[in-house]
């Protein structure tokens, strides 16, 4: 990977034309498929000639080995990405991006779409709404990416398909956004590779029945992705023939802002106070990301509240290095969508580790899948570099339904993606390293295991200090009580959540 530097550059103005006329650089073949005053450049097969960039934004880069001279090249199939360099989701972004670059750099030495190349432009959207809508409008207005993998916050998602991508029918694809009802929304242009938190939510209720706790808090980041899941948990919870929620005080859900000018951290404190003080729950379960997870559990512990349930926001070794204290850490116990498994993620982790040396994690398989849908969608659209956000949205829908089982990956992709260019009534069935990638017509997975997990302080190595525990809820609504027992010596010994039937 190399990060490639341009020069401050302006658009070239066809000759005799006046300053007054914008360039409009579409695909052309013949000067009558451009607008009145331009020609179409025969090099280039644009009308006007030949776009450029300009200097990049800081935090973007080319990725898959195209630079900004063949950007716009017409056997340049040009593909975007928003991905979490800095911000709350920082600790997942570099697994994400590397989960991209992989499958495109797979793809390519499979001589991409008939010599055609695939090319990257990743920025860093921070995590945070406003960037993340002014990256993707450099991606869409001035890159022309007719789709992007990312963003991974589900608030991002949404502020970037609401304010930028869905109206210039750009498809997005998320590996990571996991908010209740994200795609439905925008017509099949947001897709996800991730399941929805309906799963992880009625995952979490089950387990919060199962092991008997009377009071139960629930604090949560409000955004789409923690209010979302904060809603789950409660429709699931509260449905519960025991009616858990009737009892005045045996449940308790609190909110704070996504955002620290707006609060965060104040609004924590005064939720410590009134969770320790007044409720004092059995468990509270924490809906948040690293940085504001962190607060909140250093802010918790200090208060004496020492059990949690985590979700997927904070699963990562940079909670554990930052809450040190085993009195917290040890009794944890997290859930998250399922460890993808089985040959299609073994391949895939093999490739992985070949390339850079580490364990795949997080979302990289995710986002591994997003990037080879989208290469089978422009490849099945047969318009090479003209193809247009609409047409990846019609054709990521022949990946579900085929008879023919795809694997994931090069192997997978020098067979099939020329069944669909050369038939466009074909469909496959996409099999993803991160699972089924039986999509839905809203445009996510229909089915997802969710796991649990816990802090492991007695693992020799750091990266191995986030432990699966197995799958705890199935896609088909099987709970499954979690059964372990604490380390036999070490820190942990004695610590941990009980199993089934425990109270608080």
């Amino acid at each position: 990977m190399r990060v490639l530097r341009t020069t401050a550059l302006v658009l070239a103005f066809v000759s005799g034309m006046g300053c007054s006329v914008a360039l409009d650089f579409s695909p052309c073949t013949t000067n009558s498929d451009c607008p009145s005053g331009q020609t179409c450049d025969p090099t280039t097969g644009l009308c006007g000639g030949r776009p450029t960039l300009g200097p990049l934004p800081s935090g973007c880069e080319f990725m898959a080995g195209v630079d900004e001279a063949k950007w716009f090249a017409p056997d340049t199939l040009k593909l975007g990405a928003l991905v979490s360099k800095t911000g709350d989701l920082s600790a997942d972004g570099p697994k994400v991006q590397k989960g991209i670059e992989l499958a495109l750099s797979e793809i390519n030495g499979a001589s991409g779409v008939g010599g055609k190349t695939f090319a990257l432009l990743v920025c860093d959207d921070g995590t945070d709404k406003v960037k993340g809508v002014e990256m993707a409008k450099f991606l869409v207005d001035r890159a022309k990416a007719p789709a992007i993998v990312g963003p991974e916050a589900s608030s991002v998602t949404l502020a970037v398909a609401g304010q930028v991508t869905r109206a210039k029918s750009v498809v997005v694809i998320s590996p990571s956004a996991t908010a209740p009802g994200l795609t439905a929304q925008f017509q099949g242009f947001v897709w996800r590779t991730a399941p929805s938190d309906e799963f992880q939510g009625t995952a979490i209720a089950k387990l919060l029945l199962n092991q008997g706790f009377k009071k139960v808090g629930v604090v949560y980041r409000e955004d789409p992705y923690g209010q979302g899941l904060a809603t789950a948990i409660q429709n699931a919870y509260c449905a519960d023939a025991s009616q858990p929620c009737k009892t005045d005080g045996a449940y308790t859900a609190l909110g704070y802002p996504d955002d620290v000018k707006n609060g965060q951290f104040d609004k924590q404190s005064q939720h410590v106070t009134t969770l320790a003080q007044d409720i004092k729950p059995d468990v509270i379960v924490l809906i948040g990301f690293y940085d504001d997870g962190i607060a909140f559990l250093k802010l918790a512990f200090d208060k004496g509240l020492k059990r949690f349930v985590l979700t997927d926001g904070t699963k990562d070794v940079k909670t554990l290095t930052e809450v040190a204290d085993p009195d917290v850490t040890c009794p944890i116990f997290g859930t998250i969508s399922a460890n993808p498994a089985g040959a299609d993620y073994d391949a895939f982790a093999t490739r992985y580790r070949s390339k850079y040396g580490e364990d795949p994690g997080g979302y990289s398989a995710h986002a591994y899948d997003a990037a080879y849908m989208l290469a089978y969608a422009v490849a099945g659209s047969g318009k090479g570099g003209s193809v247009t956000g609409a047409d990846v949205a019609k054709h990521l829908a022949r990946l579900t339904g085929g008879t023919d089982k795809v694997p994931v990956g090069q192997t997978g992709w020098l067979g099939s993606f020329a069944k669909l260019q050369n038939d466009p009534t074909a469909k496959i069935d996409l099999r993803g390293a991160s699972g089924p990638l039986d999509m839905s017509t809203a445009g996510e997975p229909q089915s997802a295991d969710i796991e649990g997990w816990r802090f492991d302080l007695d693992a020799e190595k750091a990266d191995k200090q986030v432990k699966s525990l197995g799958v705890l809820y199935t896609f088909d609504g099987k709970f499954v009580p979690p059964t372990f027992a604490p380390a036999a010596t070490g820190k942990c010994l004695g610590k941990l959540v009980a199993t089934s039937g425990a109270g608080g």
